[in-house]
């Protein structure tokens, strides 16, 4: 395994411990990657995409009933077990997107050969603190409003 193979493990492990506290502390989900909150009407998703090679991650949301979700080909995922990728592509959005079609990763290693040869904690910290910095304004401005309106794009706010 090279070096930066493993440095890149040992930052998505840092962060994906971060993300999990944060979400732990304020009780809304139950399990990193995929979280769901169950409401009266219906479960609101969300579910983490690491990049393989480490250094971004994507955020999709989505929203399906109280009583699971029927895949197209015929497979009911009851409601304890659904996740985002569950649904349909078109029936789910990438947080920082602004449509269905449109892709956003959130970076949070760079590629600077000068930060990997002097990079501290506090440096790799700051980008992980601007990193979760913009998830959590893209929850508030993006993924809430996207929910509240049960996942229908037209009508949530996409800044």
């Amino acid at each position: 395994m090279k070096m930066h193979e493993s440095s890149s493990r040992t930052d998505d492990s840092r962060f994906k411990a971060g993300c999990y506290s944060r979400a732990a502390r304020h009780e809304i989900y139950r399990f990193l990657p995929h979280f769901r909150r169950v409401g009266e009407k219906q479960i609101d998703l969300l579910t983490f995409q690491f990049n393989r090679y480490g250094g971004s991650f994507a955020i999709e949301i989505a929203v399906c009933d109280v009583s699971g979700f029927t895949t197209h080909w015929g497979k009911f995922v009851p409601p304890n077990e659904v996740t985002a990728h569950d649904l349909h592509p078109q029936q789910r959005l990438r947080l920082g997107a602004r449509s269905t079609t449109e892709d956003c990763w959130f970076i949070y290693q760079t590629d600077d050969s000068f930060l990997k040869l002097f990079s501290r904690i506090s440096m790799k910290s700051d980008v992980f603190t601007k990193t979760a910095s913009q998830v959590l304004s893209l929850m508030k401005s993006q993924a809430e409003p996207y929910w509240q309106k049960g996942g229908d794009l037209n009508n949530a706010s996409k800044e």
